[in-house]
């Protein structure tokens, strides 16, 4: 080999290295990581529990994807999220810090430990140094579930401005392969294979979730997203007849969903979320010397919807195939066991309000707490309400967190609004009503919980409160 052979092997290997360099860091590589998070999150995130077996792998693939974000990742951009970050940062030093061993006299005089320290001097067992949460475990489950708003945020934080404005068509792509499924699942294909987890609402459309509430919720945050595309009307205008009328059709069919999904909340969540579509469509009306057929279009839009959500009401009510709504009238509506279970939730509440029983931890401290008169067949493994359970479970410092966050979404959704109603730019309104939707579903529930809503969160969250915004859809 002569030397000047020698001298080009390390010529190409610069060369091959800078290609792969920058083929990471392409728009379309960055582009490609959002669609393959969308993509394993809807596939392998749809349940709560810590047991699912598919976390194994989706877990792993988050993190990967964040740091595939933080190597090509540009100070500017890391600048742009750097509050939502900060917050998630902060979640998981306070769930790190439950998990850190405490000194038993500090321990033992921490809110709602007597009972267990009358548990280990009855059994003659020391306290010894134990960590702030009842179970490291799920508290160590939980810190983990954060790779996905991790990766979310990172990857969010990658995009270009089309990239950022392809990321509601996304999700809402990804809305309607679940609608889909839960299509099947009411038709009866593959007998019951289509059915993802083990723990879940057999004969229910749920989707590629495990629970119909978080299907409910998913097909309101779908119509939002309906809702914004149609608003958009940039298509050419000989496309966009039939472009309404496929949008047209996706809002009926994800109503019908809704109502044959048995979620009483579903109800009210489709509600919010009609409203917000049309507001989105009605809002978005060319300037006046602009009017013409996107106009009509809108209109004739908005009026096949009504005529349609009316027709499928009617139709299901007579065919007695609107279970939401039977249910809703049922007699045991008042009984709810959530509502009877409300009270156990406050004691424990009251108990554990300043330092938190730790992340995760409900399922087990519930069962200190739990009556005989409450005790039914029912799963409990959540409280059913994530605006008591979250401070419960983190105290007085996940207050602090939770009230920061809220602060900022709705600093910055009263700009959203302002504008809107000023008939400027609107290009935040259908995240904020993502945001919204999630917030009232999780007075009853717990979507939060489920990876795929978490990522919907994340990206909605980070979308409001970036800094240097750039348009989101427009």
């Amino acid at each position: 080999m002569t030397r000047t052979d020698r001298s080009r092997r390390p010529a190409s290997k610069r060369t091959f290295l800078q290609r792969a360099r920058a083929f990471l860091q392409s728009d379309r590589s960055k582009f490609a990581a959002l669609l393959l998070l969308v993509a394993s999150v809807f596939a392998m995130g749809g349940g709560s529990r810590a047991d699912i077996q598919s976390l194994i792998v989706l877990r792993p693939l988050a993190f990967m994807l964040a740091a595939y974000a933080l190597l090509v990742i540009q100070p500017g951009e890391l600048r742009a999220v750097s509050r939502p970050l900060i917050l998630l940062g902060l979640l998981a030093a306070l769930a790190l810090v439950q998990l850190f061993p405490m000194p038993p006299a500090v321990w033992t005089a921490l809110p709602g430990r007597e009972l267990f320290v009358a548990i280990a001097k009855d059994a003659g067992v020391p306290v010894g140094y134990r960590p702030m949460t009842l179970s490291p475990a799920r508290t160590l489950n939980m810190l983990l579930s954060l790779c996905v708003p991790l990766a979310a945020i990172l990857v969010f934080a990658i995009q270009n401005d089309a990239g950022r404005r392809r990321i509601a068509p996304v999700v809402l792509s990804a809305g309607l392969v679940s609608a889909l499924v839960a299509v099947a699942q009411l038709a009866g294909v593959g007998g019951g294979s289509l059915y993802l987890y083990r723990v879940t609402n057999p004969d229910f459309p749920v989707g590629l979730f495990a629970n119909r509430n978080h299907q409910a919720l998913l097909m309101a945050i779908t119509l939002v997203l309906l809702g914004e595309l149609a608003r958009r009307g940039s298509l050419a205008r000989q496309q966009r007849p039939l472009v309404t009328a496929g949008l047209a059709v996706a809002a009926l069919v994800v109503i019908a969903l809704t109502l044959v999904s048995g979620s009483r909340a579903g109800l009210l969540l489709m509600v919010i979320a009609l409203a917000s579509a049309a507001v989105l469509v009605v809002r978005a009306a060319p300037r006046r010397n602009e009017r013409d057929k996107r106009g009509k279009g809108r209109v004739w839009l908005l009026a096949a919807v009504g005529g349609g959500v009316l027709t499928i009401v009617a139709a299901m009510i007579v065919f007695s195939r609107a279970e939401s709504i039977e249910r809703l009238y049922a007699n045991d509506a008042l009984d709810d066991y959530r509502i009877q279970r409300l009270p156990i939730l406050l004691d424990m509440m009251r108990d554990h309000w300043a330092a938190g029983i730790g992340f995760g931890t409900f399922e087990g401290v519930y069962r200190h707490y739990e009556t005989v008169d409450a005790l039914t067949p029912f799963i409990f493994n959540q409280a059913h309400n994530d605006w008591l359970q979250f401070p419960m479970e983190g105290g007085v410092p996940a207050l602090v967190l939770l009230a920061a966050a809220i602060a900022m979404v709705a600093g910055r959704g009263a700009k959203v609004i302002a504008e809107t109603l000023r008939g400027r730019s609107r290009e935040d309104l259908a995240w904020l009503a993502t945001l919204v939707l999630i917030a009232v579903a999780s007075i009853v529930d717990y979507p939060l919980r489920t990876p795929i809503v978490m990522l919907i969160a994340t990206f909605a969250f980070t979308a409001l409160i970036r800094r240097q915004e750039p348009d989101a859809f427009e």
